[in-house]
């Protein structure tokens, strides 16, 4: 188990799958979030967090609302970063099903090789994917500095502004679910 907190960012709109995307179904019965809370169990030592949309009322205290409206996954990784006492955190959106915990073990691997990093996240082929990834919590002044604008920052202009580190990986891991079509394709090719 590593040494650090995981985070599940669930606070997106999912406009375009138009229904919530941590709600969906996998064929094993799980949903989404299930799915992504259970892979960050299997490998974090610390505790886990959901973040959850702007204005969320929960009574979990593993829940952690967004603080700013409407500005994408940055808003969740801020509120897991400020809420870690660790030095870093795996992060891991709800629409990547298909990440497995050896995939955190490898990150790990990888940042303790380049302890100076802000960030490691996978890459296969041409797909960067750093939400699902180690963040330090160095990296809160430029989140902070991203959050500020007036507009939704763009996490590859926040990624750029880090010392990172990359991670060659099996590009099947990196399947997002972002669509219906996302989902019916990755349905039809299920394998528990």
């Amino acid at each position: 188990m590593l040494p650090i907190d995981g985070l599940v960012l669930a606070g997106g709109m999912s406009r375009r799958m138009q229904q919530p995307k941590e709600k969906l179904c996998l064929p094993n019965n799980t949903t989404l979030l299930e799915n992504a809370a259970r892979v960050l169990e299997k490998t974090v030592a610390g505790t886990v967090w959901v973040s959850r949309p702007y204005g969320a009322e929960t009574a979990n205290p593993c829940h952690v609302p967004d603080r700013v409206p409407q500005k994408g996954p940055l808003a969740g990784l801020r509120e897991g970063l400020a809420r870690t006492e660790k030095e870093a955190l795996a992060v891991l959106a709800v629409d990547l099903p298909k990440v497995p915990p050896e995939l955190f073990r490898q990150l790990w691997r990888a940042w303790q090789e380049h302890p100076d990093a802000d960030l490691v996240y996978p890459v296969a082929q041409s797909v960067a994917q750093p939400l699902a990834a180690i963040w330090h919590r160095r990296a809160l002044p430029v989140i902070a500095q991203a959050l500020a604008l007036n507009r939704v920052p763009r996490l590859m202009e926040v990624v750029a502004r880090l010392s990172s580190h990359t991670v060659a990986v099996d590009p099947d891991w990196l399947v997002n679910v972002n669509t219906p079509k996302d989902l019916n394709d990755f349905l039809l090719g299920w394998k528990q």
